[in-house]
């Protein structure tokens, strides 16, 4: 009888696993099968620094229709084609120029991981529609490193060339933010920025929790969107930093609660703990900035998971923090430490 026990509570174990791996792989065939452009970057960069100077007005205004988001300038204006000039003849701008070539001379791989991307995002929003995606030189524009519009999907490679590109540092990038400037955070960034502009759209949180689910909410949808990358190029943290988030996720939680901080709406206080950084002021050097946005990501999770009659599409919707902590079911992890 203990022989048939056992493999009776196997099966009871077993079951649920086999069925949820069934259900993910169905999906995964269904995305698969999402009828999807492959994504071809117009490289702007490269045609731009290629044209002959001494032609340019007659070049660029060749270039204009393929390259109209950088181009809406009046080319017949002398003064804009000077700008272009200098912009392209300017020593520090062709150094940035030359080591995102030698960087990013293909980016076969980013146009097949868009590509992924674009299909589950439509397999869960079929009304969105597919932009077009140019990669360009910016000049060190570090404060919009993507930039969508609806239709385009714009990206400055030159805001992705590795922690050791010393002019990063030259003009005063803090050490933190200059981390996640290398080619594993390109996709997370341009996905993030579609959510931000499409599908998280709502004005400045009342109160922390309110600012927490928000970013817990964008989050989750990368966990849709890119379902095979890392956690840490999705929300920015290293891989020690996730480990101390997971190790003092109850610790956090207490703290937020003890302190009657949930429900606060002083902006002082929140940016404690959302706005970027070296650390989490509040909590150990070891923490991450921005760790309650985890602890919110955590919480939507939680949501997902124990409300699955709500879609993605509902979930965009709920803007109500509240209701969303109160039916998560969230319990954070005991520490280990």
């Amino acid at each position: 009888m203990m022989f048939y026990r056992n493999v009776l509570f196997c099966a009871i174990i077993i079951l649920p696993l086999f069925t949820t791996c069934s259900s993910n792989g169905k999906k995964a065939r269904e995305i698969s099968r999402v009828e999807m452009e492959k994504v071809h970057i117009k490289r702007y960069e490269q045609s731009l620094f290629n044209l002959d100077t001494a032609k340019m007005q007659q070049e660029l205004m060749q270039l204009q229709e393929k390259f109209l988001p950088f181009l809406m300038a009046d080319l017949n204006d002398p003064r804009n084609i000077d700008q272009l000039k200098e912009f392209v003849s300017d020593p520090e701008i062709l150094e940035i120029y030359a080591h995102t070539m030698v960087t990013y001379a293909d980016l076969g791989f980013l146009e097949n991981e868009l590509t992924k991307a674009f299909k589950h995002i439509k397999f869960y929003f079929p009304d969105w529609e597919q932009p077009v995606v140019y990669s360009y030189v910016s000049g060190l524009y570090y404060e919009v490193p993507v930039k969508y519009t609806g239709q385009e999907l714009i990206i400055a490679l030159d805001m992705y060339l590795g922690e050791g590109f010393e002019m990063y540092r030259k003009i005063g990038i803090p050490v933190y933010r200059v981390k996640r400037m290398t080619s594993n955070f390109i996709l997370a960034d341009c996905i993030d920025e579609i959510i931000r502009s499409v599908f998280v759209t709502e004005t400045l949180p009342n109160h922390l929790l309110d600012k927490m689910v928000k970013e817990g909410r964008i989050l989750y949808l990368s966990d849709l969107f890119l379902p095979k990358l890392n956690d840490e190029y999705k929300i920015g943290f290293t891989k020690e930093q996730l480990r101390w988030c997971r190790q003092n996720e109850s610790r956090m939680w207490a703290y937020f609660i003890e302190n009657e901080l949930l429900y606060t709406s002083d902006p002082m206080i929140i940016n404690r703990f959302v706005s970027d950084g070296p650390f989490t002021a509040a909590f150990q050097n070891e923490s991450p900035a921005r760790a309650a946005l985890w602890v919110g990501w955590q919480i939507v999770r939680a949501y997902m998971a124990n409300n699955q009659h709500v879609t993605p599409a509902a979930l965009i919707q709920n803007s109500n923090s509240v209701e969303v902590l109160r039916t998560s079911g969230y319990k954070p992890r005991r520490s280990r430490l």
